[in-house]
């Protein structure tokens, strides 16, 4: 009888232990899901959190966009030989600005601002004037007074300035010369065809505002300079509004 007994207790015992072990192998695998589920959870909401906060965000364009592009290997002003260095690609971009020579008593001949167009039509009248014929075509109707002074002014000023004789007729222009000398012979018209006033010019740095110019000019002749402030507007097509002579110098002080 007590062998039974004893008997008993040991199943009990067993069997007890077996369902603690159940238990808790159990308890072990719902905590560990139970971990896994909060872990996914949360890695989830940190995730999408985070699209959320990357989708709410204002982008701005990149600053120097256009410098994304470009081909860093080469920089203009320096030789393919040189190692490009911040140093140096910054000496480079200091160094592109243009330097223009400058006149005494003339101003800076910066020409960067003369179109190829307003260059033409001033070609057209520093040679007219240069050959003493100056049409009225180049003048504004309104402006034509300024043609008459300017005539005037080179004609009472021209001896006193350069020491010479005035080299035409002043009552006549280079054309009615140079058509008389065709009536005398072919030595005279060679003659005419050579006199004129000025050999060559050069343009300063113009003064622009909206369609209206000024342009200082210079005049070469063997004697000396004359410079000339040209007044243009390019209402419909370049005309000349006003013309000033600004400064006589003899040529050597002489």
């Amino acid at each position: 009888m007590k062998k039974n007994i004893h008997n008993g207790k040991s199943s009990f015992r067993s069997v007890f232990i077996t369902a603690a072990a159940a238990a808790f192998l159990c308890l072990v695998s719902c905590s560990n899901s139970q971990n896994v589920e909060i872990s996914y959870v949360n890695q989830e909401t940190l995730r999408s959190v985070s699209d959320s906060k990357e989708n709410e965000v204002l982008w701005t364009r990149e600053i120097e966009s256009a410098r994304l592009l470009q081909d860093i290997k080469k920089t203009a002003g320096v030789a393919d030989n040189v190692r490009l260095s911040p140093l140096i690609v910054s000496a480079s971009e200091s160094s592109g600005r243009k330097i223009y020579p400058e006149l005494p008593g003339f101003g800076s001949l910066d020409t960067s601002l003369i179109s190829a167009e307003l260059k033409t039509f001033l070609d057209e009248f520093c040679s007219s004037l240069s050959s003493w014929t100056l049409p009225e075509s180049l003048f504004e109707e309104a402006s034509l007074f300024t043609l008459v002074l300017l005539k005037y002014d080179i004609l009472k000023n021209w001896q006193p300035n350069f020491g010479t004789e005035f080299p035409v007729e002043p009552e006549k222009d280079a054309a009615e010369q140079k058509t008389e000398a065709d009536e005398t012979g072919a030595e005279n018209a060679a003659a005419a065809v050579q006199v004129k006033l000025f050999d060559s010019w050069l343009y300063g740095k113009p003064f622009i505002e909206g369609s209206n110019f000024q342009i200082p000019v210079r005049f070469y002749c063997a004697k000396g300079t004359m410079d000339v402030l040209v007044y243009a507007t390019d209402k419909n097509g370049f005309k000349i509004t006003l013309l000033q002579i600004q400064k006589w110098e003899k040529r050597n002080g002489k």
